[in-house]
């Protein structure tokens, strides 16, 4: 017999649903406001490589300069909707809403249920979040992809038995969907594995856990270095001296003191 939905479950739910329809609405009605320069660049080389087989965002030089998953991903969607609709679908920047709409609803979901779990207020748990990654312009970036896979990879972890071996396999997988998800995020899967480590000193579960985000990840890295001569996208080659490590300290920039980063060019 199914549970009645309680009035306080209710009055929990609805800003956050009223949230979600208000800005889904918002992106229906005035999509290309909430759409950042970035986020261009992965619809154009989505289509290119949907449609030609070519991963460019100019077609001529071939690019690596995107967050794999989110990129691939929707590709994918992007081909399934060109052989659907037609190929000129894709010149409308409507045609991936319904995609980006099934990730915020899917990480809003989970979010949800992590804050049961936690018994963590789960309005503000997925009301603040949501709020920032729906008003600002960040449709069709990696963003709404993180939010979802960060929320799998946060339940996994809370939920898992330590000792057993199929959890750490999960964890390895959702991190390297994490990291795939956006490449930054290496750093908090790092310390994620420390805090792992500390809490359960399962040293055989966390050597599972590594290989099995090695599998899924350095193909990847592997295959920039084959294509394009280095294993990071363009953005960060760029910018990187390594293996030469440069320390500045600290530096007055715009009137204000800042710390220079060691590894990045002067």
């Amino acid at each position: 017999m199914n549970k009645p939905i309680s009035p306080v479950s209710l009055v929990h739910i609805a800003p956050v649903a009223l949230l979600f329809l208000f800005m889904v609405g918002m992106w229906v009605l005035k999509t290309q406001a909430f759409i950042a320069d970035d986020s261009y660049f992965y619809l154009v080389i989505s289509r290119n490589l949907a449609l030609e087989g070519h991963q460019t965002f100019s077609g001529i030089m071939s690019t690596n300069g995107a967050h794999p998953l989110w990129l691939y991903l929707l590709t994918a969607y992007s081909w399934v909707v060109s052989q659907i609709f037609g190929h000129e679908t894709l010149n409308s920047p409507e045609f991936a809403l319904p995609l980006s709409i099934a990730l915020l609803a899917g990480g809003c979901i989970v979010w949800w249920r992590i804050g049961r779990i936690l018994r963590i207020h789960q309005p503000t748990l997925v009301f603040v979040p949501m709020a920032f990654i729906t008003f600002f312009g960040v449709l069709y970036s990696e963003i709404h992809l993180l939010f979802f896979t960060l929320s799998l990879l946060i339940l996994s972890v809370i939920r898992r038995d330590a000792g057993t071996r199929m959890g750490y396999i999960q964890i390895g997988v959702l991190s390297a969907l994490v990291v795939l998800s956006r490449l930054d995020t290496i750093f908090l899967i790092g310390a994620l594995g420390v805090l792992l480590f500390i809490s359960d000193r399962d040293i055989r579960g966390l050597v599972m856990m590594s290989l099995t985000f090695a599998a899924i990840a350095l193909p990847y890295v592997v295959s920039n270095y084959l294509i394009f001569g280095h294993p990071v996208p363009i953005s960060g080659y760029i910018k990187s001296t390594f293996p030469e490590v440069i320390v500045r300290g600290f530096e007055t920039q715009g009137g204000g003191l800042s710390l220079s980063f060691e590894g990045y060019c002067p």
